[in-house]
């Protein structure tokens, strides 16, 4: 089975359009990605193409080895479209997982097929079953078959069977036709790799399994407030571009998380106080009040649930809304210099805030000092020993430090904004002198539109050695199922570390924006490379 759906992977990564065969996908796919032009993608990628074509086919061939023996295979089954989605067995309630590709290359589409369809035959038992116009075969966990240049695998055949009769040309509704799909997927129509996410079905589902309790119908209400969401990425000669509409539902029951998901500001304003020499940025309006009070209400409604699954420990009375109020409408990350020296594999879960430093509007700086101490206070009340509190001066700003036996958190106040950070040379960092972000011509360059409602922007990120790629591949590796050959995936690593490595030579900066449209919250951005 895990050959199979990784030989489905493979099929359904190599893709463009002919005729959508999201046509076709049941309109009852609760998330898809669907891929297109990956040929065309491919040429657009310039001296970067040859180093991927390479990883596609050490990939496939590590659990294919038949299937993609030279470059010219590779780019035979790059052919038409594909499409993976998520639906649920209507009468098992059992997730099922649909791969439906197109491919000009069915030559090399049908060794794969014929390949695996040996092995289970080797393995056990395999019917052959005819529905509509296409016959696939059947196994104790899998359906799938090739036909007419289209390979089609299921873990469901229920919901193979819908996807074959639609592709026969039967009458029904189809995901690209549903009126959920076509309002956050308009705006990425063109992209090479789109994404969709359903929530308000899926949480009906949520419902239909979990019944009715009142703590389930409440958080059933929150999920279908998110609505849909929508995205699209495509390979330019600028780099990778983005799209992603996020469409809330505006009918829903939930109406205080509806109104925090929409939120507007006028104007934001923390690159203003962050060093121009920070390796990346992104603020955002938010309701960090609101946020606060809608917690608090849930963190309340499950301890008066009185629902022995869930245990009263884990339960924390935070005071979310009183430790909380302080806080303004706007929060920024930002990543620092130190960042880039962080050991991805490092076994101290705290060394992933190195170069981590937070910027908060706040209503006032002694609402915000008391409400920080406050709010830890309540975080390590079951602490043996109280938080330390201690007074620095750092470049010329007074900082205070709050110190408990695990962690330590540094903060100060420039203009209407804290200052936060997780150790003292971050804290250095972060208030430094010089030129502000905001002031920077690569930020003064971005463009951002008036009204934006996020901002993103990022530097040239440092290069990792080929070292610590290797590291982190094999962790991964190590950390997953898999029953790959050492052989096989001694060679998948070297490709890979080869393929990231030649990447991030090429990779520049970013920068991104979040803007409302009727409704709909649509983000765009760009991730900067070279490809010559």
């Amino acid at each position: 089975m895990k050959k199979l759906l990784m030989t489905s992977a493979a099929l359904v990564l190599g893709t463009t359009f002919a005729a959508p065969l999201s046509q076709s996908v049941p309109d009852d796919a609760l998330l898809t990605l669907e891929v297109r032009d990956l040929k065309g993608a491919l040429n657009r990628m310039g001296a970067f193409r040859p180093v991927l074509v390479k990883a596609i086919q050490d990939a496939v061939g590590a659990t294919n080895a038949a299937a993609v023996k030279t470059e010219k295979d590779v780019l035979e089954f790059l052919g038409t479209d594909g499409v993976i989605s998520v639906h649920i067995n209507k009468k098992t309630f059992q997730p099922a997982v649909l791969f439906v590709t197109s491919t000009s290359g069915s030559a090399v589409a049908k060794r794969m097929m014929d390949s695996t369809l040996a092995a289970d035959k080797k393995a056990g038992k395999v019917s052959t079953v005819k529905e509509g116009k296409y016959s696939f075969n059947q196994t104790k966990d899998s359906a799938y078959g090739f036909q007419n240049n289209v390979a089609y695998l299921s873990t469901d055949p229920t919901t193979l069977r819908a996807f074959l009769r639609k592709l026969s040309g039967s009458a029904g509704s189809s995901l690209s036709a549903s009126v959920a799909y076509k309002g956050v997927m308009g705006n990425v129509q063109n992209s090479n790799f789109k994404f969709y996410v359903n929530f308000n079905a899926a949480g009906d589902w949520i419902k239909a399994f979990a019944g009715s309790d009142p703590l389930i119908n409440a958080a059933v209400d929150a999920v279908k407030t998110l609505g849909q969401w929508g995205a699209g990425a495509s390979v330019t000669a600028q780099g990778m571009e983005s799209t992603s509409v996020f469409f809330p539902n505006k009918s829903t029951k939930d109406k205080a998380l509806y109104s925090l998901l929409t939120y507007n500001k006028a104007d934001l304003n923390a690159a203003t106080v962050v060093p121009a020499n920070v390796l990346s940025f992104s603020t955002s309006a938010a309701d960090l009040p609101g946020f606060a009070r809608y917690l608090d209400g849930w963190l309340n409604r499950v301890g008066d649930s009185n629902d022995p699954s869930v245990p009263a420990e884990l339960i924390p009375e935070l005071a979310l809304s009183k430790n909380a109020a302080w806080l303004g409408k706007e929060v920024a990350v930002v990543t620092l210099p130190s960042a880039s020296t962080v050991k991805l594999n490092s076994p101290d879960p705290l060394e992933s805030l190195t170069g981590t430093a937070l910027v908060l509007e706040v209503q006032s700086q002694s609402a915000a000092s008391k409400g920080m101490q406050d709010l830890l206070s309540q975080l390590t009340q079951s602490s043996e020993a109280p938080i330390d509190q201690q007074s620095l001066t750092v470049n010329g700003s007074t900082v205070t430090v709050l110190k408990d036996q695990d962690f330590s958190v540094y903060y100060t106040f420039k203009n209407n904004f804290m200052l936060l950070a997780f150790s003292e040379a971050d804290i250095k960092a972060l208030t430094a002198g010089g030129m502000r972000l905001s002031d920077s011509t690569p930020f003064k360059n971005a463009k951002y539109p008036r009204g934006a409602q996020s901002i993103e922007f990022s530097a040239k990120p440092p290069l990792q050695t080929r070292e610590s790629l290797r590291s982190t591949l094999e962790l991964a590796l190590a950390t997953g199922a898999t029953d790959m050959k050492p052989k096989d995936q001694e060679k998948l690593v070297t490709s890979l570390v080869n393929v990231m490595d030649n990447m991030q030579k090429r990779t520049g900066g970013s920068q991104g924006y979040t803007q409302f449209q009727n409704g709909k919250i649509i983000s765009k951005s760009v991730q900067f490379v070279n490809w010559k």
